[in-house]
């Protein structure tokens, strides 16, 4: 179930993704467009369709347990329309194998997904083209963000004012890294292992 809910929120993430973009007139309102979303439309229906109702998970939502990495490489893929669109360049960096359990988080699942993906966002739209993000799972409940631009503190403050909503709005915080570009984001979770 927990694999059906992924694909259905990946699928209509890209849904809604592709007609943003091209309502902004970031991508061409084209046939071969059209029918991306038709086909990101369809895979819904079809997820939806095999569903049972008994099949909803009935663990609390502020008890789930969620794999960052995982909630890492979701997020990156629903927003590579949007990245594309902005010519900004975006790649998941592997963890480390010896983080586990530390690399899952308790917590209320949607809201980790939301702040990750909204945090995410307000960086890809205050990078200029050609820009790349490094993303990658930390230990405990941390994602780091990391810019391939040369960044002064006047911008990296700007990028920071940018990406805290989406984190303190949910009971997270965000703060620049050791290196420059870098953005840690500290979820609104409970690592396992602590």
């Amino acid at each position: 179930m927990t694999i059906q809910i992924h694909e259905l929120r990946n699928r209509l993430t890209t849904a809604v993704l592709t007609a943003t973009a091209m309502l902004d007139g970031k991508l061409p309102t084209d046939r071969s467009n059209l029918q991306g979303l038709v086909r990101a439309l369809e895979d819904v229906k079809s997820i939806v369709s095999t569903v049972s109702k008994y099949d909803w998970d009935q663990t609390p939502a502020d008890d789930q347990v969620v794999d960052v990495e995982e909630l890492v490489r979701s997020v990156a893929e629903e927003l590579a329309v949007v990245a594309s669109a902005g010519d900004v360049r975006l790649s998941v960096a592997g963890t480390d194998p010896r983080m586990s359990p530390c690399g899952m988080l308790r917590g209320h699942a949607l809201e980790l997904h939301e702040a990750v993906e909204e945090a995410l966002h307000a960086l890809v739209s205050a990078l200029p083209p050609r820009s790349s993000i490094q993303i990658a799972a930390g230990a405990g409940a941390v994602v780091r963000l990391t810019t391939a631009i040369p960044v002064d503190w006047q911008l990296a403050a700007a990028h920071l004012t940018a990406i805290a909503p989406a984190l303190e709005s949910r009971g997270g915080r965000v703060h620049l890294g050791s290196r420059p570009g870098e953005y840690c984001l500290h979820l609104p979770g409970r690592a396992v292992c602590s």
